[in-house]
């Protein structure tokens, strides 16, 4: 029933480097749902997509769902949810307070990203 919408081909690579697939799926937004149960995927394992060209993108399995689906005539089978994370992306910078120490000096000015604090040099004069 969902044959027609999963247009992609992984491989799922073990921590040992054994090597299972191709399984059938779409990837998108961080998921690829797998509708055969003949799969043994873990979080930690990777997961190998073929490109055009003869590239590779690899991600990370972050956490593994399974859902029995809904039976039934035209019902969901049995299927894997895939949570994945791309490999060679940064990891997202959180902001965070500075303090600097300037011996010395008078008249300094410091911004808060790019935002002076302006109500306490009114609340001085």
């Amino acid at each position: 029933m969902f044959d027609d919408m999963l247009n992609d081909e992984i491989h799922v690579i073990k921590a040992d480097g054994t090597r299972q697939g191709p399984f059938k799926t779409t990837i998108g937004k961080g998921k690829a749902t797998v509708f055969d149960t003949s799969i043994d995927v873990s979080a930690g394992d990777q997961v190998e997509r073929s490109l055009p060209g003869g590239k590779i993108e690899m991600y990370e399995v972050r956490d593994v769902d399974y859902s029995p689906g809904l039976g039934g005539f035209n019902g969901i089978p049995p299927n894997y949810k895939l949570h994945l994370e791309k490999q060679g992306l940064k990891p997202r910078m959180e902001p965070r307070a500075m303090t600097v120490h300037i011996n010395g000096s008078s008249g300094f000015q410091v911004g808060d990203y790019n935002q002076m604090n302006v109500g306490t040099a009114l609340a001085e004069l």
